[in-house]
């Protein structure tokens, strides 16, 4: 081979050199920065991985937000809905209890008045027959004797009594 120019020491010397130098670099360039490339795409999966987590989280407390929200809005509703009864039951029981009152007055102002209208009656009557006995004594005073005005006047205030009980 040596017509072509090839020296098979010089050739051999190439070989070894290469493989030397493959194996140098390889051992001490390229492992190192692939296991730094490899660590370093770990990395970018982790933080990637760790960011749609956090995406994932910051939606699932988006909701439960969301959530929260329509539960307290809905526990506010019925806390107003629940006030609102309460307030027209109370003056529900206002109104009943002033109309009970009012009706009580009333009735105790009706039994006053019936009271007093009685009472006023019996004033009357009495007066009439006061006035009866005066007029009945001058003109009959003369005709009957004191026991029969005396059964007149009784008989006419017992007959005063039914009518007036009637």
């Amino acid at each position: 081979m040596e017509q072509l120019g090839i020296d098979f020491k010089l050739l051999l010397a190439q070989i070894v050199n290469f493989s030397i130098i493959t194996i140098v670099l390889t051992k001490f360039l390229y492992k190192p920065i692939v296991n730094f490339v490899k660590k370093r795409q770990q990395k970018i999966d982790e933080g990637l991985a760790l960011a749609e987590k956090m995406k994932e989280e910051k939606e699932k407390l988006e909701i439960d937000r969301k959530e929260i929200l329509k539960k307290a809005r809905k526990e506010a509703a019925n806390v107003v809905s629940e006030a609102k009864k309460q307030s027209q039951k109370d003056h529900d029981e206002l109104i009943a209890k002033a109309k009970l009152e009012i009706a009580k007055m009333r009735s105790d102002y009706e039994k006053q008045t019936e009271s007093e209208r009685k009472n006023l009656e019996k004033e009357m009557i009495s007066h009439t027959v006061n006035i009866a006995e005066g007029i009945t004594t001058r003109l009959i005073g003369d005709v009957l004797t004191e026991k029969d005005q005396k059964k007149l006047i009784q008989r006419q205030l017992a007959r005063l009594e039914r009518e007036y009980k009637k």
